[in-house]
């Protein structure tokens, strides 16, 4: 039996910093949670943009932990790819509430709500009826962007050459 390891890459998003506009934890002591809707302040932007339909609010969260509930957050658009990875450099723990329009209704009628095939395809920008993709939400509410990237999801064993009878 004839063996090797190597490292399997595939597509896949990466959380990085643009422009942050992050706001510390208010109760470092809380435990890291998210969970659908307003935040400790209570403001819904929902209201005033029904659209947007989705609000995720996430307390006491590092941006390492931020990026790995992206895709539970938006399942959606990053249903196909492995976990998102953190490479913003930012350190500490922050609050985040970001609103943004799921992609079934963002593409509603331009393509049936079908997520790119690949990190980086086009998604219909925001629209001017007051939808915003995710990507839009998380460069202009939170100053971070979703990067495609090739990224390491596994160190595999690959088996090179077995014999059909051992020796």
């Amino acid at each position: 039996l004839q063996v090797h390891y190597e490292d399997v890459r595939k597509d896949g998003y990466a959380l990085a910093a643009d422009k942050p506009k992050l706001r510390k934890t208010a109760d470092p002591s809380a435990r890291p949670e998210c969970k659908e809707g307003p935040g400790p302040d209570g403001k819904d932007p929902r209201i005033a943009n029904p659209i947007a339909s989705r609000l995720e609010t996430c307390l006491n969260m590092t941006m390492a932990q931020f990026a790995a509930q992206l895709r539970g957050v938006a399942p959606d658009y990053l249903f196909q790819y492995p976990d998102v990875v953190d490479e913003t450099g930012i350190a500490g723990a922050y609050d985040i509430t970001i609103n943004f329009t799921p992609l079934r209704m963002l593409n509603a009628g331009v393509g049936g709500g079908v997520p790119p095939q690949s990190p980086g395809a086009d998604l219909a920008a925001s629209e001017p009826n007051g939808a915003i993709s995710l990507f839009d939400a998380l460069k202009k509410q939170l100053g971070l962007e979703l990067k495609s990237r090739k990224l390491l999801t596994a160190h595999v064993l690959v088996i090179d050459h077995a014999e059909d009878a051992p020796i």
